[in-house]
Order: structure tokens, then C-alpha cells, then sequence
């Protein structure tokens, strides 16, 4: 569905990326590890349409995203991304439920189809009571599950999380990973999921390191966690 073919991201003199490739098929859920300034996100930045390769090619289902105008990427993460990322980043002027039903009303859903698919979700995700709630009013936790169901709300192609649990606590980590699988996994989408966790992303598909802006061969569960 996705594939990155030798990428290149750089920054005056910076490199990012240094001829990056891998793949990522329908319904497939990867993490991607490394050390930090690896490239990890940057990789997941531009597999999202957020960021244009310097050098090399990123396609989305045959089309190249970086010969995509920005209107052409605004709608592409409209309608078939998701994201969730670390501090959730939810709009703090909104509630929870509003935050969820935003994806949809940007859309083009009428708003009481918004209203009932987000209450459906945030229910299904553990946070129906919470759905009238400001972010500021709720747990990180909470937040973070509100912030999963926006990121699956539209039923995307493909959901990226950059350090979704990176904020949380170890209970509370765990319970959004859990969330966050199943949320993809009841909608259909893919995952691609950035995380120094190695065992949050034992969890997944396929785990590929980053190191130096390349993806390294791939390694089995076992061998990421334990070395």
C-alpha cells in the first residue's frame, strides 16, 4: 500500500533520512524503533504526506505523494490518514466528543451522523461517560483514548502514531496500546507506529530499526526485545 523507495530528507546540512526503503501492506501493523534522531519520524512523517523527500520516492497506492500539490495532501490526510501523537493534541477549546466528530464534520458529514459515530466510538474506547468533557477536565489517559478514536473516527487507510504512549505511564501506556490496536484493527486500517517501547512494538506485525536515517534489515520480536 505504502512504499518508500531510497528517501532521502535533508536540512541545509542536516540529513534525516539517508536513502531510506521499506513497505507497508493493507491492514498491516509496524513499528518503527531506533534511537533517538534516528529518523523514525521522519520516516512516518513521510509516508504521511507531511514532509516531501529530498531524493527518492514515496507511493500511496501507485501515486506519489511527493508529486501531490498541497490541497492534493490536505485531502489525502483528510480522508485516508489518521494520526495520533504524543500529547494527543486535542483542540482544548473543544470537548472530547467534539474533538472526535471534527474529521468527520471537515468531511462533509452532517453533523448529527458526526455526533452519533463519535459517541459510538469514545463508548466502544472506554470514554463514553467522558465525551462531554474538556481535555483539560480528563485523565491523560482519557485524553489519549479520545484522541485514538478522532485518529479512527473516518475509518482511514492507514492510522500513524508517533509516541502515542510516550506521555503516559506504564498502566496507563499499556491501556491506550491496547485501545489503539483494536480501534485500528475495527476499522480496518493499517498501523504505523513510532515508539522506543520495545516491547509495545513487539506487540505489532513487523518491527523495522531506523538507525541513521536507514532502515535496517528486519528483526524478529524476539531479537528487538531482546537484542
Amino acid at each position: 500500500m505504502i512504499d518508500v523507495a531510497s528517501v532521502v530528507v535533508a536540512y541545509g546540512k542536516t540529513t534525516a533520512l539517508a536513502g531510506a526503503s521499506m513497505q507497508l501492506a493493507e491492514g498491516e501493523s509496524l513499528a518503527l524503533v531506533g534511537p533517538s534522531g534516528a529518523g523514525k519520524s521522519t520516516l512516518l512523517r513521510c509516508m504521511a504526506a507531511l514532509v516531501r523527500p529530498s531524493e527518492g520516492r514515496v507511493t500511496y497506492r501507485g501515486q506519489d505523494l511527493g508529486a501531490l500539490g498541497v490541497d492534493a495532501r490536505a485531502e489525502l490526510r483528510l480522508h485516508d490518514f489518521g494520526f495520533v501523537l504524543q500529547g494527543g493534541e486535542l483542540m482544548p477549546e473543544l470537548t472530547l466528543a467534539e474533538n472526535v466528530e471534527l474529521p468527520l464534520l471537515l468531511a462533509g458529514a452532517r453533523r448529527v451522523e458526526a455526533r452519533r459515530r463519535a459517541a459510538g466510538l469514545l463508548e466502544m474506547l472506554g470514554v463514553g461517560r467522558e465525551a462531554g468533557r474538556m481535555p483539560h477536565e480528563v485523565s491523560g489517559g482519557q485524553a489519549q483514548r479520545a484522541a485514538v478514536a478522532r485518529a479512527v473516527v473516518h475509518g482511514p487507510s492507514v492510522v500513524f502514531a508517533d509516541e502515542p504512549t510516550g506521555a503516559l505511564d506504564e498502566a496507563n501506556g499499556a491501556a491506550v496500546m491496547a485501545t489503539l490496536r483494536a480501534a485500528a484493527s475495527a476499522a480496518g486500517s493499517a498501523l504505523v507506529m513510532v515508539t522506543h517501547d520495545a516491547g509495545l512494538a513487539a506487540q505489532l506485525d513487523r518491527v523495522l530499526e531506523v538507525h541513521d536515517g536507514r532502515v535496517v534489515p528486519e528483526k524478529t520480536h524476539a531479537e528487538t526485545v531482546h537484542g
